[in-house]
C-alpha cells in the first residue's frame, strides 16, 4: 500500500467583507471632513472673536466720544441760554434806549420849536429896537408870532402911544422868549 500522501486542501481564507472596507472608508472620509470642517468652523470663531473684540474697541469709542458730544451738547445749550438771556436783555435795553431817543427827539422838537418862536418874538422886538422898522414891518413880523395877546398889546401901544402901554408891550415880549427858552 502505498501510502498516500494525504493531500492537504487548501484552508479557506477569509473572505474579507467589500462593507467593511467600504465602511472603513467612509468613516475615514467623515473624520477628515470632521477635521476640515473644524478647522474651518475654529477660523472663523476666531475671526468672529477678532471681529467682535474690534466692534467692542469701536463701541467703547463711540460711547466715549457720545459722552464728549453729549458734554458739549450740555455745554452749548447753556451758552445758548445764557446768550438767548443776554439777548433778552439787550433787546429790553434796545427798546429802552429807542424810547429814550424818541423822547429826547420829541424834546429837541419841541425845543426847536420854541426856540424859532422865540427869534419870531426876538425879531420883534429888534424891529422895534435895533433896526428901527417901518411900521409894516413891524407889524408883519407881529403877525408871524401868531400870537393874537401879542398883537392886541401891539395895538393898545400903537393907538394910545403911552409909555406904560409900550412897556407892557416889550415886558410881554421878554417874558414870552424867557419863558421859551426855559
Amino acid at each position: 500500500m502505498e501510502t498516500e500522501t494525504p493531500v492537504a486542501m487548501p484552508e479557506k481564507k477569509a473572505r474579507k467583507s467589500p462593507f467593511l472596507a467600504i465602511l472603513i472608508v467612509i468613516l475615514a472620509l467623515a473624520a477628515i471632513g470632521l477635521g476640515v470642517w473644524g478647522k474651518m468652523t475654529n477660523d472663523k470663531i476666531t475671526a468672529t472673536l477678532e471681529a467682535k473684540a474690534a466692534l467692542d474697541s469701536e463701541f467703547d469709542s463711540l460711547l466715549a466720544e457720545n459722552g464728549n458730544t453729549l458734554t458739549d451738547f450740555e455745554a452749548a445749550t447753556a451758552d445758548l441760554k445764557t446768550t438767548k438771556a443776554d439777548l433778552e436783555k439787550a433787546q429790553k435795553d434796545l427798546k429802552s434806549s429807542q424810547d429814550s431817543l424818541t423822547r429826547v427827539q420829541e424834546n429837541i422838537v419841541k425845543i426847536q420849536s420854541d426856540i424859532d418862536k422865540a427869534m419870531k418874538y426876538a425879531s420883534v422886538l429888534s424891529g422895534f429896537l435895533v433896526e428901527r422898522e417901518s411900521d409894516a414891518e413891524n407889524i408883519r413880523r407881529i403877525k408871524a408870532t401868531e400870537d393874537s395877546t401879542l398883537q392886541e398889546k401891539y395895538d393898545t401901544a400903537y393907538r394910545s402911544g403911552t409909555t406904560e402901554a409900550a412897556d407892557a408891550f416889550f415886558e410881554y415880549i421878554i417874558k414870552t422868549i424867557s419863558a421859551l427858552l426855559k
